[in-house]
């Protein structure tokens, strides 16, 4: 039988896969939501933050724009770490700066200080996505990946 296919697959192998994913997946889960809700806070904030804080809206976009820039420039180095020192250690680093510096976030008072949280923030989450990708390739061969044992 070949390796990349389910049937003939040990129930113990099935029942081990089952329970790794009902103690993964609700914490990943989680933690994409939280991603999703940290990259749309910024646009979420709009309305008070730029009378607030008298920020144009291109200071705004721009600002808002820049947690890509440090997302784009950790994201490699953050993955190459990751496989150094193990996902756990780095993805509990990466919730725990970027909430910190999610923290951050309520002591801006002008435009650069926007930017450089903005910027950190970018830093501090980057390689979570590819990073959570990897780990679940370590624990899930890839036919139960692609969803295709459910049908077997």
């Amino acid at each position: 039988m070949d390796a990349s296919t389910p049937r003939g697959v040990d129930p113990l192998e099935r029942e081990t896969i089952k329970q790794v994913a009902w103690r993964l997946m609700p914490l990943l889960i989680l933690g994409y939501f939280c991603a999703y809700v940290d990259r749309a806070n910024a646009g979420m904030a709009a309305p008070t933050m730029i009378p607030d804080l008298k920020f144009s809206n291109a200071v705004f976009g721009f600002g808002a724009g820049l947690f890509f820039l440090g997302y784009f420039l950790a994201e490699i180095p953050s993955n190459l770490i990751l496989n150094m020192v193990g996902a756990r250690r780095w993805l509990a680093r990466i919730m725990l700066s970027w909430g910190i510096v999610a923290g951050l976030t309520a002591f801006v008072w002008n435009d650069w200080s926007f930017y450089a949280v903005r910027i950190l923030l970018g830093l501090a989450e980057a390689g979570f996505w590819p990073g959570v990708m990897l780990y679940m390739t370590w624990w899930f061969p890839s036919y139960y990946r692609t969803g295709c044992w459910r049908y077997s």
